[in-house]
């Protein structure tokens, strides 16, 4: 783990099971002391101490019983409530395979797994997130939606899954059409969760911070885009699947709608408001930025302004120490961005007239606080 942490932002082990009974001859843990589910709990402990984000999981139809599973399950939220590391719970379904001992097996039927996965959501409360792959259940995804899930896991569109290489990942569009189908938005994520990529101090060894930094959002997802503040580049557009989907009133979150109401009514919103309006993404994302341009096109149409301006630096002596600007001039800083200084009025007017002959229409006075100057001295300076 600890040779791992600077080169990886998340690790993980499925618990499978926390019954020591499937390790007896016969049952499908036998001959594999690796899955002794002491040894991988005792892994889950340790990485808890290492405050490395971890996953985690069981799995079902292997011969367990539903007790066995909630007992698992609770195995997990024990060492979680120590650390507070487990990010997800994965509750995967066995898959029987050919040439493997357990070729005829049967597998789980949907009952039993959706029965696992609601079974989950209530151990673990709504703040844990609960994963189930989307490739080993076809045509059922909004009915796990439903159950109590709310992640996918890893859907990649390149490697196949190597546990069970025959059961091919969905297509990202229809992923996303069958989660909007189950009344949810399809987001991409890192290998670390949001809650956690907000937190790189606790949660990340510092070399990799700046990766993470970079490849997620102000909430912790993956960028959806490269756009930055303050780039010469096109503002990304909004999704046209989403634009429709904003227009769909069933499709935006009804405290969304009701914070924009609250808003084109003039009414004040508390933080909490507003912080929603912050965090809303999907169909609620694209219907605030609908609203917000309805709003700028009633109210000051479509005409952007300007003013030719100069500014006038009248002083960079300052006695104040705020260090944030060049304003800091005193007797010890002089080798500090140049020397000190504090121009004449007849200065202040000349650079008014160059900058009128220029096409300037405004003077903006920025200057330092200087310890010899009195209100007189701007109503001077204004004159």
């Amino acid at each position: 783990i600890a040779f791992l942490r600077p080169v990886s932002a998340s690790m993980g082990i499925m618990l499978e099971s926390a019954s020591s009974r499937l390790c007896a001859r016969g049952m499908p843990h036998y001959g594999s002391p690796d899955k002794d589910p002491a040894v991988r709990l005792q892994t889950l402990e340790l990485a808890g101490e290492a405050a490395v984000p971890f996953t985690s999981g069981i799995l079902i139809g292997i011969g367990e019983t539903r007790r066995e599973r909630v007992e698992s399950l609770l195995a997990l939220r024990d060492v979680h409530s120590r650390h507070g590391h487990l990010q997800e719970v994965i509750v995967q379904n066995f898959r029987a395979k050919p040439g493997t001992l357990m070729a005829s097996a049967p597998e789980p039927d949907l009952e039993e797994l959706l029965w696992t996965i609601a079974v989950a959501r209530l151990i673990f409360g709504p703040s844990m997130n609960i994963q189930a792959p989307p490739n080993l259940s076809p045509g059922v995804l909004p009915q796990l939606i439903a159950a109590g899930i709310n992640d996918w896991g890893g859907v990649s569109p390149l490697t196949p899954d190597h546990v069970n290489p025959e059961a091919p990942w969905p297509h990202l569009d229809n992923l996303a059409r069958e989660t909007a189908a189950a009344g949810k938005f399809l987001d991409q994520r890192l290998t670390i969760y949001p809650p956690y990529a907000v937190e790189p101090d606790r949660w990340l060894d510092p070399a990799l911070h700046t990766a993470v930094l970079e490849l997620s959002d102000s909430m912790g997802f993956a960028r959806r885009d490269a756009w930055v503040p303050g780039e010469e580049r096109p503002l990304p557009a909004v999704e046209r699947e989403l634009l429709a989907a904003a227009s769909d009133s069933n499709s935006v979150a009804l405290s969304v709608s009701d914070i924009v109401q609250r808003c084109l009514q003039r009414e004040p919103l508390d933080e909490a408001a507003i912080e929603r309006l912050f965090r809303s993404r999907g169909a609620d994302f694209a219907y605030v930025v609908n609203a917000a341009d309805a709003l700028r096109r009633e109210r000051v149409g479509d005409t952007v302004s300007y003013v030719v301006n100069r500014n006038i630096n009248y002083t960079n002596v300052c006695y104040f120490k705020c260090q944030f600007c060049a304003f800091c001039k005193g007797k010890a800083s002089e080798n500090l961005r140049g020397r000190p200084y504090d121009i004449s009025g007849q200065e202040i007017a000349r650079r008014c007239e160059e900058a009128w002959q220029r096409g300037g229409t405004e003077v903006c006075m920025q200057g330092g606080i200087h310890p010899d100057y009195t209100g007189q001295t701007y109503l001077d300076i204004l004159h």
